[in-house]
């Protein structure tokens, strides 16, 4: 059979989730944060435009012009115009220095009105911390330089808070930027956050990058359990194994390997004691191959936990989940190279994507309570989350025809076209 191509004066969208995008964002109240505004297209409506690009996987201010003769995607966020690339460029460079307090603001009030953090099963709700370098090379941009991974970027901070993988902050850093440089008071400024969303104990988990009598302290300070890996620095895995003597206590054995547990309390300056786990590992073969000389090493934990060291190395290991979510904005979003070669507009762009971060897996949420119309095979499927990009494809790309009736608005989707019943659950879920 030939097929031929023409138009059509029907209304279509690709983007058929974005009522309920539009709807969850809603509750940021962003007209009411930014103000009243003379400005022909409000600085509102200049912020939920780019928000609702970077949930689109669209991160550079281009990107705008493809939908400004886009009636259905206006019409859906709600915004009467759209801004052209140029304009959208100068009003965000020209934004004044609080913009990011207040779309930090705009993220908690959605995150209360629709998030609820979910707790591990030892009744704890993580909140994660961790650094994310974001290769930048080649690009003339203010605050780029060498990594720690080696290359030119930078490495933003991030705290993520429950099961789910919630955003609760971040904040842009330069380049050659220390984690531990400037640190405490991003850890004060998540946990305030994450005890605004959640009335669970929370458990910050860190990596050694962390580890510092300040932090410990830090953690002490604001009541919050934690696990933060040991940096070993200039401790030997030998010299600390000889030390223990005949009588090592024993945590794990096997072909080849011993590893013995030191389980202690450290005194930190200001007279606290904190709990130190360090597992001493000496192996003397690898599988079948004999090793010339055993090879020694050394992993060690900060907790304030009381539970067995196998819990507590476990709860740790679940930290790792940070490398998943780091994934999702830079190659979900689209957020590995900033649009701007200014510093400040590239740290509000940052903003920007925590909102459409978060509402991505609120949009997350939503599609899994709506389980029962999918296939069995995908509803018995027991997931935490669903990836970001998931979301995007399955709800925000889908195709649907918009009609205007009797001063109504319809989206209108295919009867058979693959999870239609699954999107219009999650979009009847989300009434406009």
């Amino acid at each position: 059979m030939r097929l031929e191509y023409g138009f059509t004066e029907l209304l279509l969208t690709s983007h058929a989730g974005l009522p309920a995008f539009s709807y969850l964002l809603k509750a940021a109240r962003l007209p009411a944060l930014f103000g009243p505004s003379v400005k022909t297209i409000p600085d509102h409506s200049i912020y939920t435009t780019q928000i609702a690009l970077l949930a689109l996987g669209k991160s550079d201010f281009e990107a705008v012009s493809a939908y400004r003769d886009d009636v259905a995607f206006r019409r859906m966020l709600r915004l009467k115009r759209l801004p052209s690339a140029e304009i959208m460029r100068q009003r965000i460079d020209a934004a004044p220095s609080q913009l990011e307090q207040n779309l930090h603001e705009a993220c908690l009030r959605i995150l209360e009105t629709h998030g609820e953090p979910l707790a591990h099963k030892q009744g704890f709700v993580p909140l994660d911390f961790d650094t994310s370098p974001m290769d930048n090379s080649g690009a003339k941009r203010e605050g780029v330089s060498y990594t720690y991974q080696g290359f030119n970027g930078y490495p933003p901070l991030f705290a993520y808070l429950g099961e789910q993988g919630y955003m609760a902050a971040q904040q842009l850093r330069p380049g050659s930027q220390h984690p531990q440089k400037e640190f405490i008071p991003f850890f004060k400024t998540a946990v305030s956050s994450a005890r605004r969303l959640t009335d669970v104990a929370l458990l910050a988990r860190m990596d050694a990058a962390h580890d510092s009598d300040e932090t410990l302290q830090a953690c002490l300070d604001e009541q919050a359990d934690f696990i933060v890996r040991g940096n070993p620095r200039h401790e030997d895995p030998w010299k600390v194994w000889g030390s223990l003597g005949e009588d090592k206590e024993h945590f794990a054995s096997g072909p080849g390997y011993y590893t013995a547990l030191i389980d202690e309390r450290h005194c930190l300056s200001s007279g606290d004691s904190v709990r130190r786990i360090t597992l001493v590992t000496r192996r003397a073969r690898h599988g079948e191959q004999l090793l010339l000389t055993p090879e020694y090493a050394l992993e060690s934990l900060w907790s304030s936990l009381d539970l067995p060291v196998e819990e507590v190395f476990d709860l740790y290991h679940a930290h790792a989940s940070c490398e998943q979510f780091h994934s999702e904005l830079k190659s979900d979003i689209g957020l590995e190279r900033f649009p701007s070669a200014k510093f400040a507009t590239n740290a509000h762009i940052l903003s920007f994507a925590q909102i459409a971060f978060n509402l991505l897996r609120l949009l997350g949420e939503r599609m899994k309570r709506n389980r029962p119309h999918l296939p069995k095979r995908l509803r018995e499927l027991n997931q935490v989350r669903f990836r970001l990009r998931t979301v995007m494809q399955t709800l925000l790309y889908h195709a649907a025809v918009l009609t205007h009736h009797a001063g109504t608005q319809v989206l209108k989707l295919g009867r058979r076209t693959a999870n239609s019943q699954w999107v219009l659950a999650v979009l009847r879920a989300c009434p406009g």
